[in-house]
């Protein structure tokens, strides 16, 4: 009996600990950012991402898609600044039915703008452009920039140095 016992506090401990959670997610702005825009069932999805915004880097995919659909920012202005990167699984997206993946980037800790991304657009674990969205106008590059994507390089590519 004593080992039945036992047993059950071990499985109730290990229930416990699996529906608190670290927190991590609900206390960080991007979560905050992602719920006011509306956005449903917002659970963390792996590690961010920090990095200090170069030049390069803006030349290179997927990298150059990411930031060509953040509406209303101009990329220059976050040269040389740390850049975090939180990602979420959410539901709420205009573009993509079901779930998806919410990258918000960061500076200084507060939200810039971000990218919706279908889960897996080739099942590969690859992504193109056509798989890319602005967060949260849910917008293709396409219509944020009223270019094909090759005109659209060309032009991000003269601009920021490729």
């Amino acid at each position: 009996m004593r080992q039945v016992n036992m047993l059950l506090s071990l499985v109730i401990m290990i229930m416990l600990a699996g529906c608190g959670g670290d927190g991590k997610a609900e206390s960080s702005e991007a979560y905050s950012y992602l719920k006011n825009k509306g956005y449903q069932n917002v659970k963390w999805h792996g590690d961010g991402v920090q990095y200090v915004l170069n030049e390069e880097m803006l030349t290179r995919m997927p990298d150059m898609v990411e930031w060509g659909l953040m509406e209303g920012i101009d990329p220059a202005d976050y040269i040389g600044k740390t850049i975090e990167v939180e990602r979420f699984k959410a539901i709420g997206s205009l573009a993509i039915e079901g779930e998806f993946i919410a990258s918000v980037f960061l500076t200084d800790g507060k939200p810039i703008g971000g990218t919706e991304t279908v889960v897996d657009i080739n099942g590969d674990g690859m992504f193109t452009e056509d798989g890319m969205f602005s967060l949260p106008s849910g917008k293709p590059l396409r219509s944020i920039s009223g270019k094909s994507f090759e005109e659209w390089q060309r032009d991000w590519l003269d601009r920021y140095g490729g």
